[in-house]
């Protein structure tokens, strides 16, 4: 590709060029994970991992990697949570432009679409490291989502239906219950068992008592 011939501000052309040699000029980052795109140079959707090289502070020139995105995009349509919750790539930005979904356009905007990023919003910049889980509600179901940055500023966000994920626990709580009743009833069996076991000689001494009372002596 020959990059004079396009600006530099062309990323679908030349990003992959002056994106990593500024931020290796101005941003002291020696090498730099693209986010997604689509180079028009051979019309495919990648990414590319990009080191400038340079002889003390002269520019040589660029090395790098390009990967087709569509492996990236089987790799995320694989990740199967639970019976119907998946993953998702979305862009670190204060749109959210989904990168990829199994059911979305490439570079739609969450804030408009209400998809599941929108719900979460105010707790965005919270806690990436610890992978927390957030409660939200998309199209009247409930969900829970968690996502991690990847290097190149890309979210992946895997999300399920809260009653996918507390079906086991909930499950576990049936049993439990279903258990205790049980056990319950038992226990109620074997103490009316064990009662009546007392019981029954107390009522027939009792009885045999009062035969002793009326002038009855062959008692036994």
């Amino acid at each position: 590709t020959d990059i004079s011939l396009y600006e530099k501000d062309d990323i679908e052309h030349v990003g992959w060029y002056y994106i990593p040699v500024d931020n290796a000029l101005n941003n002291d980052q020696p090498a730099t994970w693209m986010r997604p795109y689509r180079n028009k140079n051979i019309n495919v959707y990648m990414i590319s991992y990009v080191i400038p090289i340079f002889c003390g502070d002269e520019l040589l020139g660029i090395v790098g990697m390009d990967i087709d995105f569509t492996m990236l995009q089987e790799l995320v349509d694989n990740i199967h949570v639970y019976d119907t919750g998946f993953a998702y790539l979305a862009e670190d930005d204060a749109n959210f432009t989904i990168v990829h979904h199994n059911s979305l356009d490439i570079g739609i905007n969450a804030l408009d679409e209400q998809i599941e990023f929108v719900s979460v919003i105010d707790d965005y910049d919270i806690n990436i490291e610890n992978a927390t889980l957030y409660d939200y509600e998309y199209r009247g179901m409930r969900k829970k989502m968690s996502y991690r940055e990847l290097n190149n500023d890309v979210n992946l966000v895997i999300t399920a239906p809260v009653s996918e994920i507390n079906h086991d626990r909930n499950m576990m709580i049936i049993q439990m219950a279903c258990i205790t009743l049980v056990i319950s009833a038992l226990f109620v069996v074997i103490t009316s068992l064990i009662c009546r076991s007392f019981v029954r000689p107390l009522r027939v001494l009792t009885e045999e008592t009062v035969n002793i009372a009326d002038g009855d002596l062959d008692v036994e």
